[in-house]
């Protein structure tokens, strides 16, 4: 199955910029990246949220911002990603697998590009 868009339009397109953000604060040992971990972590929820749904005489009245299909695919995106950091070190080199990143006793390769606004990789030694 092919999904075509219907419009041209990237609605969270700024996450990219905010996530490269927090990637570089994450580098230069920033602590500013939280800031913006929790305001990509709010947009997710948003949209995510369903308090406030009721069912009313015409039917269910769901929350303005609801959309399942973006947390979804953001959700999706990071296990993926985190799946790809697992068999880059190797299951018997993991720890613990979190919602948004993985612990580890090897380092992953200095030239492994793993982004995306869910996923962190932790470095442990």
């Amino acid at each position: 199955m092919v999904i075509e868009p219907q419009t041209d339009q990237h609605p969270f397109q700024f996450y990219s910029e905010l996530s490269n953000g927090e990637n570089h604060l994450k580098r230069i040992g920033n602590s500013a990246q939280y800031a913006i971990k929790i305001a990509i972590n709010a947009g997710y929820g948003k949209v995510a949220h369903e308090v406030g749904a009721k069912n009313t005489d015409v039917g269910w009245r769901i929350p303005p911002y609801h959309q399942l299909d973006w947390p979804d695919t953001l959700h999706l995106s990071a296990r993926a990603q985190i799946w790809r950091a697992i068999t880059i070190v190797g299951w018997q080199n993991v720890i613990s697998v979190e919602t948004d990143g993985i612990f580890c006793t090897k380092p992953m390769p200095s030239d492994t590009k793993i982004q995306t606004p869910l996923c962190t990789v932790n470095k442990t030694r």
